[in-house]
């Protein structure tokens, strides 16, 4: 994909994809998750995350790599609320703190190293 002579909008589309799938994820799976369980909700959640990153890396076409950033900020919203909530749970209380900086850390370096990937 070559966007550096593309217009504006078509490089804020991807953000705004990403975002709204977000949103949306936000407002839907975290209801399901508390209907069905965190369990089945996050594993699928977590299961659409790994196949949009692997076809918005491998997959050539714009169209396509619109609609994974949609998907892939719609699986996302699970991994921000759900899991992070539970992550927390699982940790004693004097060591959630070193797990919140870790998880935040790791978590933001992976989208700098990503975005690395797509400039390269």
């Amino acid at each position: 994909m070559d966007l550096v002579c593309s217009s504006d909008f078509m490089v804020g589309l991807f953000g705004a994809l990403y975002f709204a799938g977000l949103a949306i994820g936000a407002l839907s799976l975290n209801r399901l998750a508390d209907i069905f369980g965190r369990k089945y909700i996050s594993i699928a959640s977590l299961v659409l995350s790994v196949i949009t990153a692997i076809v918005i890396l491998a997959v050539n076409d714009l169209t396509t790599t619109y609609i994974m950033c949609f998907f892939n900020g719609f699986s996302q919203s699970i991994r921000i609320s759900v899991l992070y909530i539970y992550m927390l749970e699982l940790v004693k209380p004097d060591l959630r703190q070193t797990y919140n900086m870790l998880a935040q850390v790791l978590d933001n370096s992976s989208f700098i190293f990503i975005a690395f990937m797509f400039y390269v």
